[in-house]
């Protein structure tokens, strides 16, 4: 199941002439690993996941520990807003 599965099976259900009420699932945070992850890495993970030999578990740890390395500035090579390529910081 995915995450947008799950999100549609705890929408609450709307009252006449109001709209539905949704709530995404409540995953605990990340444990930083603290390591540096690389723009290779991101579409080796990604190749695997269409390819369906990564389940939804495992994918939602890995965007966890993304999300983190994003917040950490811990991805090598990452792109800024325009595409091109961040300096070192």
């Amino acid at each position: 199941m995915t995450l947008w599965h799950e999100a549609m099976l705890i929408a609450q259900p709307a009252q006449p002439g109001q709209p539905v009420q949704w709530a995404m699932p409540n995953y605990p945070p990340a444990q930083s690993s603290g390591r540096q992850i690389s723009r290779d890495q991101i579409l080796q993970m990604a190749s695997l996941r269409r390819k369906g030999q990564i389940n939804d578990a495992d994918w939602a740890r890995w965007e966890r520990e993304l999300f983190a390395a994003g917040r950490e500035r811990r991805i090598r090579g990452a792109l800024d807003a325009d595409g091109c390529q961040m300096g070192p910081r």
